[in-house]
């Protein structure tokens, strides 16, 4: 264990890498809920991420007291880019967590993944698994278990408190849509409101709900029970829409709403914990069919 860091107060600057995603945006909304005046973010233009320089200067100019490692680069939908994803992905942690050591950070949280643990650990996972197997979620999971072992490894060489959290499956808002490389709950409201949509014979709706949400990939579209038409429009085929997952029906899952997650590190950071690791869930296991039951 690392010497207890100093406890923040409401005008400590907190840096909230990645606040436009599903967990960074639900962190940001955490902090100001509890009353941080000082809540660091950066877009894309602002800030080139992968750029070591950009974010080394960012992080020396800005000193930040705390920072959330939530920036990630996801898998796209068909898997098929394993070295982008973990090149990318190794680099802006490389870049955060080298970063805010250098500038002698206070207290460092890395978001990792239950993906880091290999598949078909038991249920409920202990944060000992790691490492235990290759990582369910191939190079993505790969890369944020690199992370978690670059923070345990300074906070080991250097006495800083880099801590590792790791939630289960999130969601809530900002969450990816994405028909095959999405989480359960997204990708099965989506599909029951494509299916709503095609019952409801509100076909003109769909090209919007493509642009907003991504491709329909064509054999979800078939189960729809839909065909692309001319241009961007679609058109039924008359079989009846069925909802069909890319997981088993009896599989389990840890579900955990993005703010909630938040909460718990926001919680973390005030308490100046200095564990290497620590699981965040909900302690309650849902099957597929229970949650499409709701």
């Amino acid at each position: 264990m690392n010497p207890t860091p100093s406890l923040p107060t409401r005008d400590d600057k907190v840096f909230v890498a990645g606040h436009r995603g599903m967990i960074g945006a639900a962190l940001v909304r955490a902090l100001e809920t509890r009353g941080y005046t000082d809540i660091l973010v950066r877009n894309d233009i602002q800030l080139d991420i992968l750029d070591q320089r950009s974010v080394f200067e960012l992080i020396e100019f800005q000193r930040p007291s705390y920072v959330f490692c939530a920036a990630e680069r996801l898998p796209s939908c068909d898997g098929e880019e394993p070295g982008r994803v973990l090149f990318e992905n190794l680099t802006i942690q490389n870049n955060l967590i080298h970063g805010a050591h250098e500038a002698a950070v206070r207290w460092l949280a890395f978001i990792a993944a239950d993906g880091i643990y290999p598949a078909g650990a038991v249920e409920p996972v202990a944060e000992s698994a790691a490492m235990s197997g290759p990582p369910a979620a191939g190079a993505y999971g790969q890369a944020k278990l690199t992370g978690v072992q670059l923070c345990g490894a300074y906070s080991a060489q250097y006495g800083q408190p880099f801590v590792s959290i790791v939630p289960s499956c999130v969601y809530g808002p900002a969450d990816s849509f994405d028909l095959h490389g999405g989480r359960p709950v997204p990708v099965l409201l989506r599909q029951l409101h494509l299916a709503k949509l095609v019952r409801g014979s509100a076909l003109d709706a769909i090209p919007a709900d493509e642009k907003r949400h991504g491709r329909i990939p064509d054999d979800v579209l078939a189960r729809l029970g839909l065909a692309r038409g001319e241009g961007k429009r679609f058109v039924a085929t008359g079989a009846e829409p069925a909802i069909v997952l890319p997981w088993a029906a009896d599989s389990c899952w840890d579900l955990v709403f993005a703010d909630d997650l938040a909460t718990v590190c926001v919680n973390l950071m005030e308490r100046g914990y200095d564990e290497a690791m620590l699981n965040v869930g909900s302690a309650v296991q849902v099957t597929l069919a229970e949650l499409a039951a709701r």
